[in-house]
């Protein structure tokens, strides 16, 4: 996943893995130019499916579906792992910070909307939050494994299936997480206008 920062035209992007590093983080300039390439401390090989931006943050989701190599020529070698526990990671997009990483209930998120920081300095962000059960009865119908599979789950993606919209504030000063459901019906794949990537947005 990627995402252009429309005020400078900068390229962030990341990389994950099953191997360490298991996080890399990535920004090329407008023109083009590799600026900057590091590893980012995570516990262990999640599948980090996207990030989020704002002007001065990138937003890091580790949470728990964890690489599981013995699954791997079976299916997808990813499973869930409630022992990893879940975590939003706040650190400055410039990389002069480490991250600061906010604890969260366990859900998984495939994708964000966006997020932008407020005028209190918190950084909100806006995604699609799929509980266990959510991502079980999925994962389960996309051939991925699950603890406990559920015959003839029928999943399709719709209003009453799936992941629901939520937002989390969260605040690099202290550390701490707030979240809060904005809708109740199944969802994905949120998009908003490219231009205010980043920045506040009215419609998602």
């Amino acid at each position: 996943m990627n995402w252009r920062r429309p005020a400078t035209g900068e390229l962030l992007f990341f990389g994950y893995g099953a191997r360490p590093p298991y996080l890399t983080y990535h920004r090329l300039s407008a023109a083009g130019e590799l600026v900057e390439s590091r590893d980012v401390a995570v516990l262990a090989g999640t599948m980090m499916h996207d990030f989020a931006i704002t002007e001065n943050y990138v937003v890091w989701l580790d949470l728990p579906v964890v690489f599981d190599l013995r699954l791997a020529g079976g299916g997808m070698p990813m499973r869930w792992d409630d022992a990893y526990g879940a975590r939003l990671g706040l650190m400055r997009r410039d990389g002069t910070s480490d991250v600061r990483w906010s604890g969260i209930d366990p859900c998984y998120i495939f994708h964000v909307g966006n997020a932008h920081e407020d005028t209190a300095g918190r950084i909100v962000l806006d995604a699609v939050r799929y509980s266990r059960s959510a991502f079980d009865a999925m994962w389960q119908t996309m051939g991925g494994h699950v603890d406990n599979p559920v015959a003839g789950t029928g999943w399709t993606l719709g209003e009453t299936q799936g992941g629901r919209i939520h937002r989390w504030h969260l605040d690099p000063a202290t550390g701490t997480a707030s979240e809060q459901a904005l809708d109740d019906r199944g969802v994905e794949l949120p998009t908003i206008n490219d231009d205010l990537t980043g920045r506040p947005s009215r419609y998602l």
